[in-house]
Formats: C-alpha cells, structure tokens, sequence
C-alpha cells in the first residue's frame, strides 16, 4: 500500500502545492484488529480525490494522503503526544471521546506509523514545496478539507 499519491510533481504551472491529507480511508490490518468492537472513525474528509480533481487536471501539484487520519495524522506536528485527538499525531480516542483500542498503543507502535506514513507524507510535501519555491521563488500550500457535519448537526453524538 503506497501512503499517499502525487499529481503534477513535474509540472511547474502554478506556485502551487495542494494538499489533501485527511483523505485516506486505508487502515493497515494490525490496527483494524486492534480497534474495540464498533469504534467509529469520524471525521475522514470523503470524496476529496473526487471533490478538488479538477486541479489536478488544471495541472495543479497535488498529494493525496491514502491512509485514514486515524493511523497517522498529517496534519498535527510530529511532537504532538496526548490522548485526545486534537493533541496527537497517532489518535488513541476518536473525536468523540471513545477509546479507539482494547490497551494503550505502545510508543514502538506510534514510532512505527510516523516512520511509515507521518513523515513520508511530510518528505513528500517538503520535495513538492522546494521544487515550486526553486522555480518560482515562492509557493502557495493549499490545504483542503470536506468535513461533514455530524449527524442530525448533533455535536454530541458518541458513536
């Protein structure tokens, strides 16, 4: 499983680097057995490849993260370390609250998914951003989203 794809790496038509990283719905099968019966993963953004590719036919760079935020997500900083999800690259409660898994995640388990999804993503994001700036001496980094509201816009849903 490749943890994420690129668009237009070599094309240089815009200053402009897109980034959909809450777009990954892929969990690797350690985790999806570690899960706690019924967790819910909210909060994915659905159908992004689908809602921005036309900037990818517009010829604008793109990198698609293919790995559910849930796993690691590229969006936080990598020192972020807690429990709530707000607070951490590697979630272990949902963003309801929930615990995620049956015991506590191990620090060689979160190491695991930075080395193999988190910072990847990033490496791949850094290349994008210094190839634009290289060519035009600067860079515009468009990070794009597509939350859903939570059901019946009932914030205090726990599912």
């Amino acid at each position: 499983m490749k943890p994420f794809n690129t668009y237009n790496e070599e094309k240089h038509t815009y200053p402009i680097v897109i980034s959909l990283p809450h777009s990954g719905t892929w969990i690797p099968e350690e985790m999806r057995s570690s899960l706690q019966e019924g967790v819910v993963l909210a909060n994915t953004d659905w159908f992004l490849p689908e809602l921005y590719n036309f900037l990818i036919a517009k010829g604008c760079t793109v990198i698609e993260n293919c790995v559910s935020r849930y796993v690691a997500d590229p969006n936080r900083e990598s020192q972020m370390i807690g429990t709530n999800y707000q607070e951490t690259v590697v979630y272990q409660q949902n963003t309801f609250g929930k615990a995620l898994y049956t015991k506590k995640l191990s620090s060689d388990i979160i190491d695991e998914r930075l080395e193999n999804y988190y910072w990847p993503y990033h490496q791949a994001l850094q290349r994008l951003i210094d190839a634009k700036k290289s060519r035009f001496g600067k860079v515009y980094l468009i990070d794009l989203h597509s939350f859903a509201e939570y059901p019946n816009g009932d914030k205090k849903y726990t599912g």
